[in-house]
């Protein structure tokens, strides 16, 4: 065999190629298909609101989002309160326009208090708006 020199040697590299161009055939051939995906990792833009953002004790207002961007359509908008440092879960909206109606707190001299929302899209990325600030009065 006078061509058996031109060859070249099968390296473990070179098997792995042969072996993984197999399997990708084999997968596209029945239906399955290899899929690559860019990835999403945009966050969604949350813009949050009062009406009013100034009320009296015990009253009722309504925290507003407007949640959007990012590659994804919004699952969820979450509402909480700050306190100290620590987010407190209020409520969630899942249909577009966001919104939470809560009751001002009992208090006895004016005081205020801040809000946040957090919106999550499809692929599970979150972003969270400013915070904003809603005055009681007693």
């Amino acid at each position: 065999m006078p061509f058996a020199s031109l060859r070249s040697p099968v390296t473990p590299a070179r098997r792995l190629r042969v072996l993984a161009l197999g399997a990708a055939l084999l997968l596209a051939g029945c239906g399955g298909g290899v899929y690559w995906s860019i990835g999403d990792d945009d966050e969604p833009d949350v813009d949050l609101a009062a009406s009013p953002d100034l009320v009296s004790s015990g009253d009722t207002f309504e925290l507003q989002a407007s949640a959007g961007g990012g590659s994804g359509f919004i699952d969820e908008v979450r509402f909480y309160r700050v306190d100290d440092d620590a987010l407190v879960f209020l409520g969630a909206d899942t249909e577009s326009p966001y919104r939470l109606t809560v009751t001002a707190p009992t208090v006895t001299s004016t005081t205020t208090r801040l809000y946040v929302a957090r919106a999550w899209d499809e692929f599970g990325n979150r972003g969270e708006s400013d915070e904003i600030t809603v005055t009681v009065q007693p």
